[in-house]
């Protein structure tokens, strides 16, 4: 089974590459003077900023984002019953930039897309964001080296549509399409 810490890693590697534990501006469509450590926005969520997480000493501020990353993110994506290592850290990346939802349709279309071929009828996930039994079945029945590319790609397309929506700068989507390439 996939390891949480080997995700964090995987996942900080993005938000802190350094694990500085330094607070940066972060700022959103809805708050501009938001700001994030170790990648936990205080727009996103605001029970940081309550509980004094932007001025904790590292060590302890490391620890709080971990648990926010572990609660809010990779139990509600199955993560302790994913088997392939990097399907969880590249679904516990998806989730904490994109939400738990859209995240988990990313993967149960990626999923249909491979499944689809070799089943006739209906497609064998329902697309709802939701990942119960079924998906989690399906992403450790999946080969990885396939599944991976099609969560990647399926990804990319929806922050190109996402960037279009909301006219992101082309660097702004560049960014974001490396770090999911990655």
């Amino acid at each position: 089974m996939a390891d949480f810490n080997a995700a964090l890693s995987y996942l900080m590697d993005d938000e802190d590459r350094q694990r500085s534990g330094a607070v940066v501006p972060d700022p959103t469509a809805n708050d501009k003077t938001a700001k994030a450590r170790f990648g936990i926005n205080s727009a996103a969520h605001p029970e940081a900023v309550a509980d004094g997480f932007y001025e904790m000493i590292k060590a302890s501020a490391l620890l709080y984002a971990s648990n926010i990353y572990k609660l809010s993110y990779w139990v509600p994506i199955g993560g302790y019953q994913i088997i392939c290592q990097d399907i969880a850290n590249k679904f516990l990346s998806l989730a904490v930039n994109e939400g738990t939802h859209q995240a988990t349709k990313i993967v149960q279309r990626a999923l249909n897309q491979l499944l689809a071929p070799v089943v006739k009828g209906p497609l064998p996930l329902t697309v709802d964001g939701t990942c119960g039994p079924q998906t989690v079945a399906a992403i450790n029945k999946a080969n990885p080296e396939e599944l991976l590319p099609a969560i990647k790609s399926y990804a990319c397309q929806f922050l190109q549509d996402a960037a279009f929506r909301n006219k992101w700068p082309q660097s702004e989507l560049d960014e974001l399409k490396a770090r999911v390439n990655r």
